[in-house]
């Protein structure tokens, strides 16, 4: 968001500025002024900490210790990462804080995955933590595409960002067919939630054949978030505001140009910096709760 370096830079996402208060109120509500933190490694954890820390203070909150995850963007064997996960595992045991919140992206969400999965297959139970997870960590986004463990999450607070019920989304999921769809992930998905086989594209499951029978709305909600979530609802609406944006920027174009002498009109060569000019003027409509329709 530095205007500077990115001058047509438009953010979609709040702040994580306007967590930190509901944070504190969520301790407050419980009483729980003991907690462990787990941030990615890097600037964006130690920022999380340096300014949860400074409303903590002013609420006698304190941070028992804080655990940095290492981010996984591939799955090659990495003796280091493996190393400080299996350090993780050990820490996450031995402390008696019952409290812990959770920062982080997808990367960083993998490498919990992996702590969590550690942990319940060795202790043969889940880690029996009350878990808090900012906005930004969506439960819901694996970066591996598998489940997340089942147990050790079940019961988590978290806060979430602002969405609401889109008109037809629901339609459109229970519409998708792996065997009527070109989408490469659909089919990879498919085979993974209903433990099927597409043999034609080479995707083995441990049950019979994928006979296109099978509704995603019968998945449960670990494994399929049937509303749309905070972040997808963001992407809508970015969607919304740019081609609004587009609409307005060619609608006031054309009332201004003359037709070329080939009877064509001017091309449009709108600069990405102008698309947010435009996109300021339709604000009020693209996140107003039903979006704009022509």
């Amino acid at each position: 968001s530095d205007k500077t370096q990115f001058p047509s830079f438009f953010r979609m996402v709040p702040d994580e500025i306007f967590e930190y208060p509901g944070i504190v109120q969520l301790l407050q509500y419980f009483g729980w002024n003991w907690v462990d933190l787990i941030v990615p490694e890097g600037a964006s954890g130690e920022r999380f900490q340096r300014m949860l820390s400074a409303h903590f203070v002013q609420k006698d909150i304190c941070i028992s210790f804080t655990h940095t995850v290492p981010a996984i963007i591939s799955f090659t064997a990495d003796t280091q990462i493996t190393r400080k996960i299996i350090r993780l595992v050990s820490l996450l045991f031995s402390k008696k804080v019952k409290v812990i919140l959770v920062y982080g992206n997808v990367q960083s969400l993998e490498s919990l995955r992996m702590i969590l999965e550690i942990y319940e297959h060795f202790m043969q139970k889940p880690l029996e933590k009350v878990w808090i997870t900012t906005a930004r960590w969506d439960v819901t986004n694996i970066f591996s595409g598998r489940v997340l463990t089942g147990k050790s999450l079940n019961g988590s607070l978290s806060l979430a960002l602002h969405t609401t019920v889109v008109p037809g989304f629901e339609d459109f999921l229970e519409s998708l067919n792996p065997f009527q769809s070109n989408i490469f992930f659909l089919k990879e998905f498919w085979c993974s939630a209903f433990f099927c086989s597409l043999p034609a594209y080479n995707m083995n499951g441990p049950g019979g054949n994928c006979t296109g029978e099978e509704k995603l709305g019968d998945l449960p909600g670990v494994a399929f978030e049937k509303k749309m979530t905070g972040q997808s609802y963001n992407i809508y609406n970015a969607v919304y505001a740019v081609a609004h944006a587009l609409h307005a920027a060619y609608s006031m174009r054309t009332k201004h140009y003359s037709l070329e002498t080939e009877n064509r009109w001017n091309r449009l060569n709108i600069q990405p910096w102008q698309v947010n000019r435009y996109s300021l003027i339709k604000m009020f409509n693209v996140f107003h709760i039903e979006p704009i329709r022509k």
